[in-house]
């Protein structure tokens, strides 16, 4: 039963930690629009596998626009028979749905037009086709504009020229080494955490007491999350955690706002949980007041007044970026909350040995590939399931999924009119490589090694990442980061451990523990019951020899 559970929480961890990372996967252009007296330029996305667009305006076609929102053929999902108007050297603009961004590209091209853009009432994604072979057939420019900008396209007149063009970029961005050292951060200071938890339940299990006066733990909580992580529950999970991912890929559009609403109440919590650790450590006055004594149920054991009040802070920071989420600065809430929640997860899921951690982090590896590299094999219009679940792309809600650090592009330049694109890292490259280095800094403390392993690790974890970065520079494309960073750490883990002749203890998650200075080393399995009753032998021992010694000096 209790590994029953132990599973449904690590299924329900899987909704937020889908492994992802690299820039929003959409190609960002700009529509300049003109009539006799003004000229103004808009964000459209492009798809450049039907046409690419050249770099500057003035390399771009001069089109004319043609406008059949409104019309009774505003979708263009077929050819119309009775249209009268010409489409030569001009670009279409149309509603978006009811059919798909092929079919309406191809009857703009039957009918001689230059270019399809696309009316959206939603969020701008990139627009897709029904499978490569369109790309063939489909020669014209495919662009998608939203609706609030096509207004002012409108505003503008009848007789309106257009041109598409998409200005060069910096194949790099200094928001690429933001999200490093937040992840960096976030994963070093997680495992400090749940290291340092692990050890004191550690201690406290061999009945050895505590070593030092901060509490890195909630007696009750984290005593009860001790449990044995087997292989048969990593592996029910990970099969889980892809039909969990299939399900939310068919129906995005029911289950995005019950999972932003969970974020917001979750993340919200283990904001709470972090400062109140800061606070216990730093400022220990403030845990003294607790509630008077009272009969309500959540309350009967009188928490702390500043961990209630802080509770209420945090829960106000949550609702805040749930109302604003949609907001130019919401990145900056969801990165606050999004820190907090890999933190506190990090602490609270605790593999047992480098074994069960490897098995895991194999397993995520090939389901990393897996969604990312072959799933664009089965789909109709050739996308990845993760890349599209984690852009939102294809839903009617315009929600995307709160899932990952954002940092906006510095160098956006001509790009001034788009809504600025994001590079993105997904809570899950944070978390599952996070659980091995809190797993290696944990064994650091029970044997005492000086923090080696931690240290390694966390050097490994960031190795990785930054070659995920380069990749992502080198390919311009999005990257499964498990892909380089379950290789550094495991490896890195591997060979120190072999290095150090302590492979075995960390692999079954079972150090020596070292008495004292003149004892052998001890195993830590036995119960505390044998361990005295060993300390009773050797100390009898012990005893019997110095009596034998005496007696000799007597003779």
């Amino acid at each position: 039963m209790k590994s029953v559970i132990v599973s449904l929480k690590l299924v329900l961890l899987n909704v937020f930690l889908h492994p992802a990372v690299g820039d929003a996967d959409v190609n960002y252009g700009i529509i300049s629009v003109k009539n006799a007296k003004d000229k103004s330029t808009y964000c459209i996305t492009y798809n450049p596998h039907f046409q690419e667009l050249p770099k500057n305006e003035d390399s771009a076609e001069s089109l004319n626009l043609v406008n059949l929102v409104g019309n009774e053929i505003e979708e263009l999902c077929e050819l119309p028979t009775t249209l009268r108007q010409s489409f030569n050297a001009s670009a279409v603009a149309v509603k978006r749905g009811n059919c798909t961004f092929s079919e309406k590209a191809a009857n703009v091209q039957a009918l001689g037009g230059s270019a399809v853009l696309i009316v959206s009432p939603y969020d701008l994604h990139g627009p897709a086709a029904n499978s490569s072979t369109d790309f063939n057939s489909t020669r014209i420019i495919v662009a998608m504009i939203v609706a609030s900008d096509f207004d002012h396209v409108k505003a503008l007149g009848e007789n309106v020229s257009v041109r598409f063009y998409a200005p060069n970029t910096a194949n790099y961005d200094v928001n690429l080494l933001f999200i490093w050292l937040t992840a960096l951060f976030t994963v070093t200071l997680g495992s400090y955490w749940s290291g340092n938890v692990r050890y004191q339940l550690w201690l406290r299990k061999l009945g050895l007491g505590p070593t030092t006066s901060v509490r890195w733990h909630d007696d009750e909580e984290d005593a009860k999350g001790e449990v044995p992580y087997s292989p048969k529950v990593i592996v029910f999970v990970v099969i889980i955690m892809c039909a969990m991912l299939l399900g939310l890929y068919f129906l995005y559009d029911y289950l995005i706002y019950v999972i932003i609403v969970l974020f917001a109440l979750a993340s919200s919590c283990a904001l709470a949980d972090v400062l109140w650790l800061i606070i216990k450590t730093f400022v220990p006055a403030l845990t003294v007041c607790r509630i008077p004594q009272n009969r309500i149920y959540y309350f009967r054991t009188r928490p702390e007044v500043c961990k209630l009040v802080l509770l209420g802070l945090c829960l106000s920071i949550g609702i805040w970026w749930l109302i604003e989420r949609h907001e130019s600065y919401a990145w900056v809430l969801q990165d606050i909350l999004g820190v907090a929640f890999c933190l506190k997860m990090l602490k609270k899921v605790r593999l047992p040995s480098l074994k069960i951690c490897s098995i895991f982090l194999i397993l995520l590896f090939v389901y990393d590939i897996f969604f990312v590299f072959i799933t664009p094999l089965f789909t109709k219009d050739g996308s990845s399931v993760m890349v599209d679940i984690a852009t939102g792309r294809g839903s009617s809600s315009g929600e995307k999924l709160p899932i990952v650090l954002m940092f906006p592009k510095m160098n956006i330049n001509e790009y001034a009119s788009c809504f600025l694109p994001f590079s993105l890292l997904g809570f899950g490259d944070i978390f599952v490589p996070g659980l091995l280095v809190s797993f290696c800094y944990g064994f650091d403390l029970q044997i005492n090694s000086g923090g080696i392993y931690f240290f390694v690790t966390s050097l490994a974890y960031g190795l990785g990442l930054a070659m995920t970065f380069v990749a992502l520079v080198l390919m311009k494309k999005g990257q499964p980061a498990l892909l380089y960073l379950v290789p550094c750490t495991l490896l890195t883990t591997f060979i120190l451990a072999l290095m150090r002749k302590e492979f075995e203890q960390l692999w079954s998650g079972k150090p020596k523990l070292l008495l004292n200075s003149s004892h052998a080393s001890e195993d830590v399995s036995l119960s505390p019951s044998e361990r005295n009753a060993v300390k009773s032998d050797e100390a009898a021992a012990e005893s019997s020899a110095g009596e034998e010694d005496l007696m000799l000096v007597a003779q």
